[in-house]
C-alpha cells in the first residue's frame, strides 16, 4: 500500500495510509497466531482470496527454517551472500564460498530442504508482485 502523509525520518508519529494499516493488521494477526513462536512474517493485502494461501506458505517456510541447525542457517546466509537466492544455485560455487567440501555441502542442502524453501519464497514473491501490480 501507499503512505498518504509526508514522511519525517526523525519523527514517525503521524504516518498514515494503506501501507501502515495493512502492516498494523498483519502484526495484530501475528500476535493472535504466531505458530508457537515460529513465525514472525505475515502478508496482508486487502483481504485478497490468495492472502491465506500466501500466509500458509510463508508459515510452512518459517516452520521449516525454525527447525534448521546453525549450519543450515549458515547455508541460507551463504546463498544470500553469493547472490543466488534461487533453487538452482551452483553447489560447487556455494561450497567454495562457504569453505566446505562439496559432499558436506550436499548433505546440508538435502537435509535442510533449502531448495524447496527458496522455491516457495520465490513463488510467494511472484504472487505478491502480481497482486500489487509490480509495485514491490
Amino acid at each position: 500500500g501507499t503512505i498518504i502523509t509526508p514522511i519525517n525520518p526523525r519523527f514517525s508519529a503521524g504516518i498514515d495510509g494503506p501501507a501502515y494499516w495493512n502492516a498494523r493488521t498483519a502484526l495484530e494477526e501475528l500476535k493472535i497466531n504466531d505458530d508457537y513462536g515460529m513465525n514472525a512474517v505475515r502478508f496482508n493485502y486487502k483481504q485478497h482470496p490468495d492472502e491465506a494461501l500466501i500466509n500458509e506458505t510463508i508459515a510452512l517456510g518459517e516452520y521449516m527454517k525454525f527447525k534448521w541447525t546453525q549450519s543450515q542457517l549458515d547455508l541460507l546466509a551463504g546463498v544470500i551472500e553469493m547472490g543466488a537466492y534461487h533453487d538452482s544455485f551452483r553447489q560447487v560455487d556455494l561450497a567454495e564460498t562457504m569453505h566446505l567440501q562439496p559432499k558436506a555441502l550436499h548433505k546440508r542442502v538435502s537435509l535442510s530442504g533449502i531448495k524447496l524453501y527458496l522455491r516457495s519464497r520465490i513463488e510467494i514473491e511472484r504472487k505478491m508482485t502480481a497482486l500489487m501490480g509490480n509495485s514491490l
